[in-house]
């Protein structure tokens, strides 16, 4: 995205691209040059809330490509849900509150379950999608003596069935 932050950033198609940076989302369309044309930068913050102490941090994909989800750690932690468009931009859908200074983020079953780690309290919260990339929290949390400390990323393995079931998953 831009020099002056370190972003993540996701491939939608061989020409379009999204990526969070300074508590934003961008929306950028590859030209045939290979340059980048930004398209659309929207807040993660609600109208009216200062950036002022956070920033964004993570960015995943529905495997449909459908919604877009970005956290913002710091002053303001949340999971913002975007639909991406078909002419590559983005609409803010719904904010939800994320655990204290989210980073690491991975969708699992399918792009049914998100998983958003918390760094300051070493934690792991799960969140069901449901139709249209809303969010429901689903109750269930990974704590501090199950996870490592000031989690930042991870990866999602396949559990088995009864596992799955034991969590009404």
């Amino acid at each position: 995205m831009t020099g002056d932050c370190q972003s993540c950033s996701a491939q939608l198609s061989s020409q379009d691209k999204l990526g969070v940076c300074h508590s934003t989302v961008s929306a950028f369309r590859s030209n045939v040059s290979g340059t980048l044309e930004l398209l659309q930068t929207v807040s993660l913050l609600p109208d009216g809330v200062s950036g002022q102490g956070s920033k964004a941090a993570e960015i995943v994909i529905l495997p449909d490509g459908s919604t877009l989800y970005a956290t913002n750690r710091g002053k303001t932690n949340l999971i913002v849900a975007f639909r991406i468009l078909d002419d590559g931009t983005v609409e803010a859908i719904q904010r939800t509150q994320a655990p204290a200074f989210p980073r690491g983020m991975a969708l699992a079953l399918d792009g049914t379950l998100l998983l958003v780690a918390g760094q300051s309290r070493s934690e792991v919260v799960s969140y069901r999608v449901q139709a249209g990339g809303m969010l429901s929290y689903t109750g269930y949390n990974l704590t501090a003596a199950s996870v490592p400390p000031h989690p930042a990323t991870f990866g999602v393995v396949e559990a088995p069935a009864p596992l799955l079931n034991f969590f009404d998953i």
